[in-house]
Order: C-alpha cells, then sequence, then structure tokens
C-alpha cells in the first residue's frame, strides 16, 4: 500500500509540474500576444487546415 502511495504522489508530482509549464508557456504567449489568446488569423488557417484534410 505505501508503495502504491508513493508512486501516485510521484506522478501527482509530475503531473503537476507539466502542467505548471504548460500553464507557464502559455502565460509567456498570451502576454507576447498583447493579451490575446489566438492570433488574428487562426480561424482562417485553421479553415484552409481543414479544407486540405
Amino acid at each position: 500500500m505505501k508503495r502504491t502511495q508513493n508512486l501516485t504522489e510521484d506522478l501527482l508530482k509530475q503531473f503537476d509540474k507539466e502542467l505548471r509549464a504548460i500553464i507557464m508557456y502559455d502565460l509567456k504567449q498570451f502576454k507576447l500576444n498583447n493579451g490575446k489568446f489566438l492570433g488574428n488569423n487562426a480561424g482562417k488557417n485553421q479553415d484552409k487546415d481543414l479544407l486540405v484534410a
């Protein structure tokens, strides 16, 4: 039981670490884009990608 608990704690710590890295990256991109999550042409590019697919 103790081993399972340790493995779970290790996985949760790793998950938290990766999630924090993703959030920090997204926040950095958000700041670089002056408070916009997506660029102005994001929808247009997505439509083109869907047409190609």
